[in-house]
């Protein structure tokens, strides 16, 4: 009998009537999986040694446009043989190639598959081992804004205990373009509607994983999703392992979200930064709001953080040259992921200590914009009782840099100029206050301060000034200065702030362009002034030319020249046309012997 059963089982599959087969596998998964399910190609069955089943051109239910809610190349799958003759369906192995889902979301939130059928058989009895996906794609449409969720080349594998649950998910995709991995694990489906749904979450293009754990459960046919989240960087052994653009920063952040289909609520997260012993906490709260358009709103607040604890061991501080600075601005910011929707971020910070440098008050509002940020608001008090603030948009990886307004206000200026460049110009020690406005832009290369006012005590001086630098040659500076009084020690002590300690004061040509009601310098300990003054001088590798120097009254004379000087200091070499008026030049030759002597 047992020879018997066993040589029909092989012969029966050439001789069973397919169509009436198929039609009828139609109807009972369809009341397995709760959908229509509809089978458009070949059917193949095998008994022995396993029961063995494939299907061709498979499409599972039905979109309210009447589109299918899924589509299968080719469906195969083994199944124990003794639970399977006593009713129970055990799944050993199922292969799905090319699965391709097609999910529309009604207005209410709610799709077709939270909407099943009723179920023929006990989903508890449906047990699937292995299901091997290849090459699947899913497609969400008409999420709130009119917008679009696209995963493609899923490729992985799926496991359940039973329809209802436990499910294991473990599959390699292009989420939105962005190679991913993705691990889903859920419990059992819960009388009251839920279901216990941990994601595990990683992108080929970030060094940090993400992890949310909580119950999903339909209320009013819509999804919602309440649990914690985890946000954790790559330890050095699965950098070495995947190919990651840059090095995560030592940070760690967690928290509560509630998530529905048009608000996501971030009720409170704590975001831990450098070593786990004796982390920088800052603590806040968020919503994304996805109703019309991605958007959202966060708050930090944290306590007095210190660098120096972020910074790797047996490393020091000092004071590094500008150039340094905004490297070591750049490589960070690089390193800190740039949120792809609409949003802002509330930052207040108490101070910020860095070896011997004390920021505080640091309040800052930033947004996303165009793969950098937007500084809507930055403000802060730098050393030297110096306020600061800016705004504009700072420009990420190759186009890192800042266009924008800055303002600063220093009533200590010598300690502002010790912390901006370890240089204490004398002439700083006698300023009480100095003050800065310009439009502000900073490239790789170069900074340019445009519309500047700069407040000198009560001197006021406006125009540009620009800094720029080359690989090769010297940086250059230049500027264009006009006001009611311009002090040559000022600007002298200005320029001290673009220099570092180890630098020379030739360490920069020069090309300067000043226009001033009073002009003022100590020559040989001499006061010197000078009224109604116009000149340009260019310094370029150490040598001093004269472009033009004009004055309504120089020494109690009036001078206009025209030409070219050049090595004023060293070799004079050029032509200046010189016209001179003076009703009497008794000072201005007193003046002038002191430097040419027997010629004057």
């Amino acid at each position: 009998m047992v020879v018997v059963l066993l040589f029909a089982a092989l012969i029966a599959p050439y001789f069973i009537d397919w169509d009436d087969f198929t039609n009828e596998f139609e109807i009972q998964a369809s009341r397995v999986v709760g959908q229509e399910v509809k089978v458009g190609g070949k059917t193949n069955l095998r008994l022995l040694p396993l029961p063995y089943l494939s299907f061709e051109d498979l499409q599972v239910g039905k979109n309210n446009d009447g589109s299918p809610l899924m589509t299968v190349e080719q469906f195969s799958f083994n199944a124990e043989l003794l639970p399977f003759l006593s009713g129970q369906v055990r799944i050993v192995e199922m292969s799905m190639q090319t699965p391709k889902m097609n999910l529309q979301v009604a207005e209410d939130g709610t799709i077709a598959w939270t909407n099943p059928n009723e179920f023929l058989v006990n989903p508890q009895q449906v047990n699937i081992e292995k299901l091997n996906i290849k090459n699947g794609s899913i497609l969400v449409n008409g999420l709130v804004g009119e917008r679009s969720l696209q995963v493609e080349n899923i490729q992985g594998d799926l496991s359940a205990q039973s329809i209802v649950g436990p499910w294991r998910i473990d599959v390699d995709a292009d989420v939105e373009g962005i190679a991913s991995q993705i691990t889903v694990a859920t419990g059992t489906f819960q009388d009251d509607g839920s279901m216990r749904l941990k994601m595990d979450l990683s992108r080929n293009d970030q060094p940090y994983n993400l992890l949310l754990d909580g119950p999903v459960k339909l209320e009013n046919n819509a999804l919602s999703w309440n649990g914690e989240f985890r946000v954790s960087p790559f330890v050095k052994s699965q950098l070495d392992a995947m190919i990651k653009p840059v090095e995560p920063l030592p940070v760690l952040s967690s928290g509560s979200f509630q998530a529905t289909p048009s608000l996501i609520n971030i009720s409170e997260y704590r975001l831990d930064i450098g070593s786990r012993e004796d982390p920088y906490t800052i603590t806040g709260l968020g919503t994304v709001s996805v109703r019309d358009e991605i958007y959202f709103k966060v708050q930090a607040d944290g306590r007095q953080i210190d660098i120096d604890q972020l910074k790797p061991s047996g490393e020091q501080l000092d004071k590094p040259s500008l150039e340094t600075r905004l490297s070591a601005l750049h490589e960070v910011l690089n390193r800190v992921p740039v949120p792809s929707g609409k949003g802002e971020i509330d930052v207040i910070l108490p101070a910020i200590v860095a070896g011997d440098t004390y920021i505080r008050d640091v309040k800052s509002l930033i947004s996303p914009t165009g793969g950098g940020w937007a500084i809507n608001s930055f403000k802060a008090t730098l050393p030297g009782n110096t306020a600061f603030e800016a705004n504009g948009r700072l420009g990420l990886k190759n186009g890192f840099g800042f266009s924008g307004e800055l303002l600063i206000a220093s009533r200590q200026p010598s300690g502002f100029a010790d912390w901006i460049s370890g240089n204490v110009d004398e002439t700083f020690r006698r300023l009480k206050s100095v003050g800065l406005s310009s439009d502000l832009t900073i490239t790789k290369r170069q900074a340019t301060l445009e519309n500047v006012e700069l407040r000198l005590d009560d001197a006021v001086l406006r125009g540009k000034l620009q800094r720029l630098s080359s690989e090769n040659g010297q940086p250059a500076i230049l500027a264009e200065l006009k006001g009611n009084r311009i002090n040559l020690d000022d600007l002298s002590a200005i320029y001290s702030l673009t220099q570092s300690p180890d630098q020379s004061k030739q360490a920069h040509d020069l090309n300067i362009k000043i226009k001033a009601d009073v002009f003022e310098a100590m020559i040989d300990d001499k006061p010197f002034t000078a009224k109604g003054m116009d000149a340009h001088v260019q310094v370029k590798e150490g040598t001093v030319s004269i472009e033009r120097l004009n004055a309504d009254n120089l020494l109690g004379a009036k001078i206009v020249t025209s030409g070219r000087i050049e090595n004023i200091l060293d070799k004079p070499n050029g032509n200046m046309k010189l016209t001179l008026s003076a009703d009497n030049a008794s000072e201005l030759l007193a003046f002038s012997s002191q430097f040419l002597g027997k010629n004057t």
